[in-house]
């Protein structure tokens, strides 16, 4: 924004500063957002819009940890090869629409954007459990359309609450927390199963977390932790471990 446009000191006259009074206090109070006013809820509209992001950045987190597992198990009965290569494509399709998103919100609004992205979702769940399990560029296809499609909710739904709602420095914190990799320890300290159900998928470590959570919520949320940072420390010493 420098580049394009820098910021200049201007010196203003007092005179300028000083609007009328009448004029100042109806555009003040036409521009307090909603949930910025006394009568509104705000502290649960914030609840709110962190539970939702949280909840998309757990499908975003399936879709690309368990995507290539899911395309192996269909009637297609497809390689791992083939599977790796669907989901690299619908990492790519993703990165590209986030992209080019960036261009589109210039002149689309959140809302608009939200809604086209949800259809192109829609579509391709549609399309991808009535056809795309007999056919395997109709899965490819339905695929790519889905990573699109998941490519600007974010940012889009960020922009969209901004507009009811003034962010601050500790709010933007607390949504980038709840909807960042730190996600699956929030939820896993607020309900155990949850961390662990989007670390590990439903398997036996669910089970176990649920056992454990019904004996009491600290064996859940420990149970939880090892489970989260545990399996993060295997797989970074399986990984150096196979490249020495």
């Amino acid at each position: 924004m420098y580049s394009i446009k820098p910021y200049r000191n201007v010196n203003i006259t007092e005179q300028q500063t000083k609007p009328n009074e009448t004029t100042n206090k109806s555009e003040t109070g036409s521009h307090i957002k909603l949930f910025d006013r006394k009568d509104c809820p705000r502290r649960l509209a914030i609840i709110l819009f962190s539970t939702l992001l949280s909840a998309y950045t757990l499908i975003e987190f399936t879709l690309f940890d368990f995507g290539a597992t899911f395309l192996q198990y269909t009637q297609l009965r497809l390689s791992a090869k083939t599977a790796a290569e669907i989901m690299s494509s619908v990492s790519l399709a993703f990165t590209i629409g986030r992209a080019v998103s960036v261009f589109i919100a210039i002149k689309l609004k959140p809302q608009h954007m939200i809604v086209t992205h949800f259809a192109i979702i829609y579509l391709s769940l549609t399309i991808l459990s009535l056809w795309g399990e007999h056919s395997l560029p109709v899965m490819w296809t339905a695929c790519v359309c889905l990573g699109l499609g998941l490519s600007a909710l974010f940012p889009a739904m960020f922009a969209y609450f901004q507009q009811y709602i003034r962010i601050t420095n500790p709010m933007g914190t607390c949504v980038a927390l709840m909807a960042g990799e730190c996600c699956k320890v929030v939820l896993a300290v607020i309900f155990p199963p949850f961390g662990v159900c989007a670390e590990t998928g439903c398997g036996c470590d669910l089970l176990i977390n649920i056992l454990l959570t019904c004996l009491g919520w600290l064996p859940g949320v420990i149970h939880a932790m090892y489970i989260i940072f545990g399996r993060e420390n295997r797989d970074h010493h399986h990984y150096h471990g196979t490249h020495a």
